[in-house]
């Protein structure tokens, strides 16, 4: 019999991606969506485990580094059903989790959230709710470069293509991660549940190495200058710590349970980074397709 995963948010721009890998493998994906099944009925959510006995559940919320009100919700009932059935539930969080502070020596996995923001404190309730689950996995991901609502390039781009981007800090750095990662790193970890493996708690993503805002936005305009001819202006650099910055939180996750536990290797943010940045750009249609012009 195959092993059955019931995804959460699957209308949502990550996980359509994650199942879209997924197709490759021998897994039966369930998709109810929010007009089947309500997710934060915890009585209709126990009802279809028991009609569909998933073997694993995984919730995406509907941005990569927030939670809405449903999420929190579907959290709560998600977790109360993988527990009564021994389930193993994956929830993905984001270091927005810590709030809006920066911290110098960046966020470990043993620290405790205490954010005072909407949005951390959303993601603290949803967190918190998934961990009453004994078998479950909280994925934090640092900022996530590409592809996905929410993103780094969707934050910079629009501003810094109309050099109107606000002056960037030298000083403030963060972890980066692309969204083909996360999807990567999430069927590494599905395989080795299925295998046994019984890691549960708060694991951090993270790049091996980080970047600061300064650095990040000048390899971009060099690869926006090379890629497609885009001749922008550097913005204003921040070189003192107290001097401001253009990126709330602390996006400098450390931790190294994902590699411990699962055996994942974080990639240096650069690995990949100017695909990552033609891809949004033909995606914007500021550069041709090239498969078409080879046609």
């Amino acid at each position: 019999m195959s092993y059955r995963i019931l995804v959460k948010g699957a209308e949502f721009d990550f996980a359509n991606m994650f199942l879209g890998v997924m197709e490759d493998y021998p897994f039966v994906l369930l998709t109810p969506s929010a007009e089947s099944l309500d997710w934060s009925d915890n009585t209709a959510v126990l009802g279809y485990f028991n009609e569909k006995s998933p073997s694993l559940v995984i919730q995406f919320p509907f941005k990569c580094n927030t939670a809405s009100e449903d999420d929190i919700a579907a959290a709560e009932a998600l977790a109360e059903a993988c527990a009564s059935k021994s389930v193993p539930f994956i929830q993905l969080s984001s270091f927005c989790v810590f709030g809006e502070a920066y911290s110098s020596a960046g966020v470990g996995e043993t620290a405790e959230p205490a954010p005072e923001d909407g949005v951390g404190l959303r993601l603290l309730r949803m967190e918190r709710a998934a961990l009453l689950c004994p078998v479950a996995i909280v994925l934090r991901l640092p900022w996530v470069t590409d592809l996905v609502k929410g993103c780094l390039f969707d934050r910079l781009m629009p501003q810094l293509l109309e050099n109107s981007l606000p002056p960037v800090s030298d000083h403030h750095r963060f972890n980066l991660v692309s969204a083909g990662f996360v999807v990567r790193t999430l069927i590494a970890l599905i395989h080795q549940v299925f295998c046994g493996a019984e890691n549960w708690g708060v694991f951090h993503l993270r790049s091996s190495d980080m970047s600061s805002e300064a650095e990040f936005v000048d390899a971009t305009i060099r690869i926006l200058h090379s890629e497609a001819g885009l001749k922008l202006d550097m913005p204003q650099v921040i070189s003192g710590k107290e001097e401001g910055r253009l990126l709330v939180g602390s996006g400098n996750l450390n931790g190294c349970r994902c590699t411990d536990d699962f055996g994942v290797q974080f990639p240096s943010w650069r690995h990949g980074f100017k695909s990552h940045v033609r891809r949004w750009l033909h995606d914007h249609k500021l550069v041709p397709d090239l498969r078409q012009v080879a046609r």
